[in-house]
């Protein structure tokens, strides 16, 4: 064996757990954005519904303008999505560096996949044909909700997610 197929080997062994380490901390950050990005659309689902309905609430009444309520959902989605698209790739290329197929049929990474599209399409519509609103936030709502489904999937089987 070469030197140089021992040191792309050790290059590799030293490689993997920073990716694993990269792609988790990508993952994470973009669900803490995205959990802020639910909770705006959230809100503003709230707030339009309190308008349409000319019922004032105390929590209707706290809530920002809906104007701004759609900005912090932009930017926390936008935010989002770059970073589960980071995260995404990052496990792929620790995948294709050790040589394992990549398993699609992982329920998690299927999940992750739906999710990431809806996030996709969102960021398509807003951004191409400048849609705002109560359809986006249902949008946001759903690719939410996407992304606990392996969780809630795991949990109702009596497993921890990992």
């Amino acid at each position: 064996m070469s030197a140089a197929a021992v040191s792309l080997g050790l290059l590799q062994a030293t490689a993997m757990p920073r990716l694993v380490y990269i792609h988790v901390a990508a993952i994470i950050l973009s669900y803490v954005v995205l959990t802020f990005g639910f909770l705006s659309a959230l809100a503003y689902l709230l707030r339009d519904r309190g308008l349409k309905l000319r019922r004032w609430s105390r929590l209707g009444d706290s809530l920002p303008p809906l104007a701004t309520l759609d900005a912090v959902t932009n930017r926390c989605v936008l935010a989002g999505f770059g970073a589960l698209t980071f995260g995404i790739a990052v496990s792929q290329v620790f995948v294709l560096t050790t040589h394992r197929s990549s398993v699609f049929f992982d329920p998690r990474e299927s999940w992750a996949l739906l999710s990431w599209a809806l996030y996709a399409i969102y960021a398509a519509v807003r951004i191409v044909w400048r849609w705002k609103g109560r359809r986006l936030a249902y949008l946001v709502v759903a690719g939410y909700a996407t992304s606990l489904a392996p969780a809630a999937m795991l949990m109702s089987m009596g497993a921890r997610p990992a």
